[in-house]
């Protein structure tokens, strides 16, 4: 693999969540993961050590792992705010970071905590034999609780804008004229002389609201209405059925509402209904 390849690869988008928040619950859960890892487990010959020497020792452990977890936020947070993105480069700084600060704190445990135990390890053996493993062994639980915390937001964020998305805010010439609803609530409106009649559905209720705004600005705001009347748009979701009278047509909606056809519109409506069999 060439350099602008290897180099391509670490530009590669990554998961990546920005709030502070999640990344605190992160490192509380490091934290008491750590710990009850190292207590009950007794991995890496810690059984070695007497009850008051685990006690003494392996809460700092997991204090200090979710420590530096929290401190490596902050060259996390200047770079996102430098580059304005997250990629799979950042992330390995991210965790390298995390990694060398947790090994200052280990090393100034290991000194005071350890060092001096008589059945304490040299140094290197230490490492080799507890803290290394360690790493090996909590270090996908940090990457793995990263990717999910991002993409929970992700999934969080979605939903929010399909929710803005489906929400529609209707404003009346009026200075408190307002209207907030979904947009799929929406029955029908009516064109009255100065005033839109919007009716829609709430808890299986029909909802009338007037305001002062003309039916051309209703189909630009929303255009997934259907035009049967100049001054009728109805929602293709609550049609029922078209009803003939003679030479006179039109729909009937949910809730038994009957809407007219206009003879401009009728030859119209009988082709292109697209949302429901005529009857």
């Amino acid at each position: 693999m060439g350099v602008e390849n290897i180099y391509k690869v670490f530009k590669n988008k990554y998961p990546f969540q920005k709030g502070n928040r999640p990344h605190f619950i992160i490192s509380v859960a490091l934290a008491l993961w750590i710990f009850v890892f190292l207590w009950f487990p007794e991995p890496f010959e810690l059984s070695r050590f007497d009850f008051y020497k685990k006690l003494e020792v392996i809460p700092f452990y997991g204090f200090f792992g979710g420590f530096s977890y929290y401190l490596a936020l902050y060259p996390q947070r200047y770079l996102y705010q430098k580059y304005e993105s997250w990629n799979l480069g950042f992330e390995i700084i991210f965790l390298a970071t995390a990694l060398l600060i947790a090994s200052g704190f280990m090393y100034v445990v290991y000194y005071f905590g350890i060092e001096h135990y008589r059945y304490a390890y040299s140094y290197l053996k230490y490492a080799r034999l507890i803290y290394i493993p360690s790493l090996i062994i909590i270090l996908p639980f940090i990457i793995i609780s990263r990717i999910l915390s991002a993409l929970i937001k992700g999934k969080k964020d979605a939903e929010k804008d399909e929710a803005k998305k489906a929400e529609v805010v209707i404003r009346g010439s009026g200075k408190y004229e307002l209207l907030k609803l979904k947009k799929q609530n929406i029955i029908y409106v009516k064109s009255d002389n100065i005033y839109v009649d919007i009716f829609y559905e709430e808890n299986n209720e029909v909802i009338q609201q007037s305001l002062r705004i003309k039916i051309s600005e209703i189909e630009l705001i929303l255009p997934e209405l259907f035009k049967n009347h100049r001054s009728y748009l109805i929602n293709p979701k609550y049609f029922r059925r078209l009803r003939r009278d003679n030479d006179k047509v039109s729909i009937e909606l949910k809730y038994n509402l009957i809407v007219p056809v206009s003879r401009a519109k009728k030859e119209s409506v009988l082709k292109q209904v697209p949302f429901s069999n005529k009857s």
